[in-house]
């Protein structure tokens, strides 16, 4: 041990790695939620086709739900971490531009290890379910900004929802809950009122992510960084 470490002063991956470690049960448990999904559709898919009898082709629809298990995983270890941890951290005194940065990283890191899991489990799902059939796998039709999108955005709204919230409090969550309501119905009425070409509109998809994750979360780190906690 260093004598850095042992007044406890560590480099910014060795308090990562601390981190990852003291949450690594909530990691695992919010894990499951992937795994969960993606072995209730494969075995209801195996009991379908042994009900009405197998098709020569398959549909990688277990793979496709763990790639929307994974997003969902993510999002709940981003709330995990800008809510408990990140005041029990701040309570600690660790400083606050280390503990967001900290978020940040694990945030990633853990979508992109979500991200392998759910290439892991489609290829599991062919080695054992699929049998060798034809597979039209879903999960390759999803382009490299779709994967970018759902390793980057879970952590980046998380971070903003957590500023938001603990900076303005309860009216804080009813803003943003009448902004996610908003966000869900908005595209719908303006398709209607504008018809755009899907073309059109699958081109500018990267565009919108990549500015939606940008703004929430610069305005998500600044609000974490100055929100007072004992009051937040």
């Amino acid at each position: 041990m260093t004598a850095r470490q042992k007044k406890g002063i560590y480099s910014f991956p060795e308090f990562v790695l601390r981190w990852a470690r003291l949450i690594r049960g909530s990691l695992l448990t919010f894990w499951c939620i992937q795994i969960g999904l993606w072995l209730f559709v494969a075995v209801v898919m195996a009991v379908l086709e042994l009900i009405f009898g197998a098709e020569e082709n398959t549909i990688g629809i277990p793979g496709i739900t763990a790639f929307a298990g994974g997003i969902l995983a993510s999002f709940c270890v981003g709330v995990s971490l800008t809510g408990r941890y990140f005041a029990l951290t701040v309570n600690f005194g660790i400083p606050r531009r280390r503990i967001v940065a900290g978020i940040w990283a694990l945030g990633i890191l853990y979508g992109v290890a979500l991200m392998i899991s759910n290439w892991l489990l489609e290829w599991l799902w062919e080695l054992i379910f699929a049998a060798g059939r034809p597979v039209l796998n879903l999960v390759t039709l999803v382009p490299w900004w779709g994967w970018a999108a759902a390793i980057f955005l879970p952590i980046a709204m998380t971070i903003f929802g957590s500023g938001i919230v603990r900076r303005f409090g309860m009216r804080g969550g009813i803003v943003l809950y009448f902004a996610f309501i908003a966000v869900c119905l908005l595209p719908s009425q303006l398709n209607e009122t504008f018809p755009l070409q899907e073309e059109l509109l699958f081109a500018a998809l990267p565009w919108i992510f990549a500015v939606l994750g940008i703004v929430c979360g610069v305005a998500g780190s600044i609000l974490l960084l100055r929100v007072n906690v004992k009051t937040g």
